[in-house]
């Protein structure tokens, strides 16, 4: 598997150290770790193309480790970024039993609940202390 008990050491420490980030990010990498076109999932995900070519530059091309940074990325600087984009993108990129996973596992962290139009819950704004 691709996400093991030092993903920790891999990504950002997010935003004032928040344990949530990491549990966060942890759970988008366990549910994108077959994708290897992680550079076809970043332009879904609206990262710029020069920021993708600055990752793959960065990790050697190594796809584990530009999905991670890709992740990491995400998180920290879209403010929208919440399970409902994910699937959305991985849809587009014809990944549509991830896209149904994601979904699934978006709806189980908003108690049941359908995500709103808007795209649900966002995880910047999200709080917890979760350990990985």
């Amino acid at each position: 598997m691709l996400v093991s008990g030092n993903v920790k050491e891999n990504v950002h420490p997010g935003p004032g150290g928040d344990e949530h980030y990491h549990f966060t990010v942890k759970n988008i990498l366990r549910q994108i770790s077959g994708v290897t076109n992680w550079k076809s999932l970043g332009i879904e995900l609206n990262i710029p193309p020069a920021k993708l070519n600055d990752i793959a530059h960065d990790c050697n091309n190594i796809v584990d480790d530009c999905r991670i940074s890709m992740v990491d990325f995400w998180v920290l600087s879209d403010t929208t970024a919440c399970w409902n984009n994910l699937a959305d993108a991985l849809e587009h990129i014809f990944q549509k039993v991830k896209a149904k996973e994601v979904r699934e596992l978006g709806r189980k962290e908003e108690g049941g609940n359908t995500p709103s139009a808007q795209g649900g819950t966002t995880w910047q704004h999200t709080s917890g202390t979760e350990d990985v």
